[in-house]
């Protein structure tokens, strides 16, 4: 490990679900839950359809590297509101696990909400 572990406090969790949220805007996603503990955090996306059809963009639109886009841009947001040193919060890499279906979907949204329970900073779209 090059760096200590990051235990994110209250404050910087709320800042990172709203830094995720205004990216993932910018990049045509929709957030639909945020999750973000102390040591890691869940997003519930919907990729929306994009508007041209070059396969040799699927790379960029994987979900992975999507993940990443997110987490670089909200831990630099963070650094330069100075409520973090330079050097980032997250680790490297994620999983990301498509939704089967509605009853899937539902399951993962009662997961991440009862994070709140726990101290976690959960943002909504759903009702």
């Amino acid at each position: 490990m090059k760096r200590q572990r990051v235990t994110l406090t209250v404050e910087q969790r709320r800042f990172l679900c709203l830094s995720i949220a205004e990216k993932a805007r910018a990049l045509n996603f929709e957030i639909l839950e945020t999750c973000i503990g102390g040591r890691h955090f869940h997003l519930l996306i919907r990729f929306l359809p994009i508007q041209y059809d070059m396969p040799t963009l699927d790379h960029y639109r994987s979900a992975k590297v999507q993940m990443g886009k997110l987490k670089g841009y909200s831990a630099r947001m963070l650094s330069k509101s100075g409520l973090a040193p330079e050097g980032g919060v997250w680790s490297k890499r994620c999983k990301c696990k498509p939704i089967a279906d509605e009853g899937h979907k539902l399951r993962v949204v009662g997961y991440l909400r009862d994070h709140s329970k726990k101290g976690a900073v959960v943002l909504s779209q759903l009702a």
